[in-house]
């Protein structure tokens, strides 16, 4: 076998015929694959394979050590001409693309573009990368120069961007002091939502499929993120938690559940000091304040058509726009009013458009068509009554079981008003429904008494003339059926 020595000798002579004969380098070019082989063998390196030198190479590709006494030996032939030579019998020198690339790295320089387009594969490259354990938070455009250059030439090659988990979950904790949050956590909604200090914007890493989990920097920005329905987001995000909500992707039963509740804690604002918001307004008042409002629809572009604009639906109608605009939880912005209701309401950032229907009941009741009360089954149709005296006299109702904790809590009987059925059968379907619920309940008709005039209102439509006779229930229903 060769000693170190014998292998520097065998370079010297190799190296002369090859500068000295015009046929050499050809020769060479021309040889045979496996006599390359046999020669690299004979001089201990790996043909295509050992880089030299040794500070751009990986622990495989490590060139033998005599290389560099062979090379600080000049007496046969300059450091360049051996370069030059072992570059010809397959050795990756400094002229080659891969050392350029890989020596303009260690050097803190990015690499031309040039040089890294005749890589014939980034995977190497790569693994130099993690061996010598570079990163580039300060140089990204450099990666960036890089990465271009590997997704054009390698299929197989891909970046891996992904959030810190462990770094998030160092700086998250649960969120305590929202009392809509706790409740709505208390229904039993899977999600989670935890708050983060002691950093300024979610962490990212950046890996590859080349490199496994080692990571070639970090960045971060954004101010949220999901993992497995746990939302992880900065203080400014949990503000709005109804928004964070909904950006996260919560599903749209669990969003309207913490919508119902966040808006049932809301109260909307009351000034004392300003005649307009006061609990409650004298008619006066409350002429000036519905001819204000409807300035403000009128700025809008938002009309009421003629059907809508008589009785004390009317001002139910325009006072409901601006006790939800007032509320500040909701855009109303491009309502839509008619039809005793405002459509294309949006609560906060909500992409889903709300229908609220408007009812008033200023004197004392309001009527709901059996239509209005199947449509509180829809979660997104609510019923917004009004009480009279201005902002103050709303209540929202948000479902069924709302409106009937909230308007029949002191009554002993609920009232469902039917038109006359002169069929008896239609009577005896009725009844025969009641029973089958376990109602009780009456049908109740007028005697011939001198006084069944007094409940004209319950079993008619007629209009009273002189509306200091017209009984308690006629006021209440007037203009009111829509």
């Amino acid at each position: 076998e060769l000693t170190d020595r014998d292998r520097m000798d065998l370079l010297d002579f190799l190296t002369e015929q090859y500068f000295r004969k015009p046929n050499a380098s050809a020769y060479l070019r021309d040889m045979d694959a496996s006599k390359l082989q046999s020669l690299a063998e004979k001089l201990n390196f790996k043909h295509g394979v050992t880089v030299f030198p040794a500070t751009a190479a990986l622990p495989s590709e490590q060139p033998p050590v005599y290389f560099a006494t062979w090379l600080q030996d000049t007496a046969e032939s300059s450091s360049i001409q051996k370069l030059e030579f072992l570059k010809a019998i397959g050795v990756n020198t400094p002229e080659t693309p891969i050392v350029k690339v890989r020596q303009a790295l260690l050097n803190g320089q990015a690499p031309e573009n040039e040089d890294l387009r005749a890589l014939t594969g980034f995977r190497n490259l790569f693994s130099f990368i993690v061996d010598k354990q570079m990163r580039f938070d300060d140089r990204k455009e450099v990666f960036a120069q890089i990465q271009r250059n590997a997704e054009a030439a390698d299929s197989g090659f891909s970046l891996n961007t992904e959030v810190d988990l462990e770094k998030l979950r160092e700086h998250a904790n649960p969120i305590e002091d929202n009392a809509v949050y706790n409740k709505w956590k208390e229904e039993g909604h899977n999600w989670e939502v935890m708050q983060l200090t002691g950093i300024t914007a979610i962490p990212y890493t950046v890996k590859s499929s080349y490199s496994g989990t080692y990571v070639f920097y970090s960045y971060s920005e954004g101010d949220w993120h999901v993992d497995n329905r746990t939302i992880f987001a900065l203080p400014e995000s949990t503000m709005d938690l109804h928004g964070l909500l909904a950006r996260a992707g919560v599903d749209a039963s669990a969003l309207t559940a913490f919508r119902n509740l966040d808006m049932q804690e809301q109260e909307v604002p009351v000034d004392l000091q300003d005649p307009i918001t006061k609990p409650i307004l004298t008619d006066g008042e409350l002429s000036r304040y519905v001819d204000g409002v409807l300035e403000k629809l009128r700025e809008l572009g938002l009309n009421i058509p003629e059907g809508d604009q008589i009785g004390i639906n009317y001002e139910a109608l325009v006072l409901g726009w601006e006790y939800l605009r007032s509320n500040g939880n909701y855009n109303v912005a491009e309502a839509i009013l008619g039809g005793g209701e405002l459509n294309s309401v949006y609560y906060k950032d909500d992409a889903t458009p709300l229908r609220i229907k408007v009812r008033s009941g200023r004197n004392g009741i309001f009527f709901l068509k059996a239509s209005d009360w199947k449509a509180l089954e829809d979660e997104n149709t609510f019923l917004l009554v009004y009480s009279g005296g201005g902002l103050s006299g709303f209540q929202l109702i948000f479902d069924q079981e709302d409106l009937v904790s909230i308007f029949s809590q002191d009554d002993e009987f609920q009232i469902i008003r039917l038109e006359k059925q002169d069929d008896p059968q239609k009577l005896t379907q009725m009844m025969d429904a009641l029973l089958n619920i376990g109602g009780q309940g009456h049908l109740i008709f007028r005697s011939k008494s001198s006084k069944r005039e007094k409940y004209q209102s319950i079993f008619s439509n007629e209009k009273w003339s002189n509306r200091a006779e017209v009984p308690e229930l006629e006021t209440a229903y007037s203009n009111d059926d829509f």
